[in-house]
């Protein structure tokens, strides 16, 4: 059961091209926010092992779809120099 989050991520690495490529990124990355909120809702509050399981494993699925979907961070200016005045 542990490792259904880390399956979900596998799947959803494969997935998160069709969404993108139909809907767009924007109306994606809306979307899996919006699924983070109920399926962290639908971990905290399930009754059996089943429903815990099945929103693990759809929970993977939609953190990798976020990751890959967001935009990059800008690079850390490791350049620059600060002096202590």
């Amino acid at each position: 059961m542990s490792m259904g989050s880390l399956v979900g991520q596998i799947v959803g690495a494969f997935l998160v091209s069709y969404p993108m490529e139909i809907y767009g990124r924007k109306k994606t990355f809306a979307v899996c926010l919006i699924l983070t909120a109920i399926l962290t809702f639908m971990q905290f509050f399930a009754t059996t092992i089943g429903v815990l399981t099945a929103s693990q494993y759809l929970s993977g699925i939609v953190w990798v779809v976020t990751a890959l979907l967001r935009p990059p961070m800008p690079p850390r200016s490791s350049h620059l120099v600060y002096e202590a005045s």
